[in-house]
């Protein structure tokens, strides 16, 4: 899901209704807006430090505070990136250079792997929200169906130590593209205080642990030749589990 495809769904859902410190017991609804955004760097899942998300509300005031469930969209774009091939695992040695005449071969000059990643998929937030004086206090769950999506594609070859005098010769050669979905439920835990700002808006800040499985796609290079373009059997996917803080503002309004 790209980001303008949020956007528009999030639009669609009706927008979240009036934040009042003091309202009738009985049923609301609502739409909210959300941004968030990532406060430790994590080079290692290559996503951008920034999240966006939609949810329609639904919720009951009782006369101790607000209970309310949000089913919503987040999308967290990420980066394209090229790999490290001196870091890639091999059967056999790709980025080793050899000598052949007056000539030195390094594999690594012909080949390449590109990979992009991104996290999107539906959340259930299930929050309590405590009335104060000018201000709400506000904690709650977030339940995630989310999908840590990578593309890759990938050219890596070595070169023949004996070849002819230009050297350029591949002994192997792996040639393979895809898309690796990772993912499954997730809990977030959340909190923070909702401000009204209009007569039926609000602005929300909340402190996310957002929680997500990351997946890397790890070619073993030169394991299987002869068995088809990215087929190696030693091929897998490394996943991560992450809990990642995140400062979120939201707007909206009820109705």
């Amino acid at each position: 899901m790209k980001a303008h495809k949020l956007l528009c769904a999030g639009a669609a859902f009706a927008m979240l209704g009036a934040h009042a410190q003091a309202q009738e017991e009985g049923f609301f609804g609502g739409v909210k807006m959300r941004y968030g955004n990532q406060l430790v760097p994590l080079e290692d899942d290559n996503l951008r430090m920034f999240y966006l998300g939609a949810g329609y509300e639904l919720g009951y005031n009782f006369a101790f505070g607000k209970m309310s469930a949000e089913l919503g969209i987040l999308y967290k774009p990420g980066k394209s990136y090229i790999t490290d091939l001196n870091k890639m695992e091999t059967e056999r040695p790709i980025n080793t250079q050899h000598t052949v005449g007056n000539q030195t071969i390094n594999s690594i000059e012909h080949s390449v792997e590109g990979k992009k990643n991104w996290l999107n998929g539906m959340t259930l937030r299930v929050a309590y929200e405590k009335p104060m004086e000018k201000f709400s206090l506000r904690s709650g769950l977030q339940f995630g169906a989310l999908k840590f999506r990578q593309e890759m594609i990938g050219d890596v070859r070595s070169t023949a130590m004996d070849a002819p005098p230009n050297g350029t010769f591949p002994l192997w050669r792996d040639t393979y593209n895809g898309v690796n979905d990772t993912g499954g439920l997730s809990i977030s835990p959340f909190f923070g205080i909702s401000v009204p700002v209009l007569s039926n808006h609000f602005i929300e800040t909340n402190f996310v642990l957002l929680n997500y499985t990351a997946g890397n796609y790890i070619h073993v290079a030169g394991t299987e030749e002869g068995r088809g373009p990215g087929q190696s059997k030693k091929d897998y996917i490394k996943e991560n589990g992450r809990l990642i803080p995140h400062i979120e503002i939201a707007f909206g309004f009820r109705f």
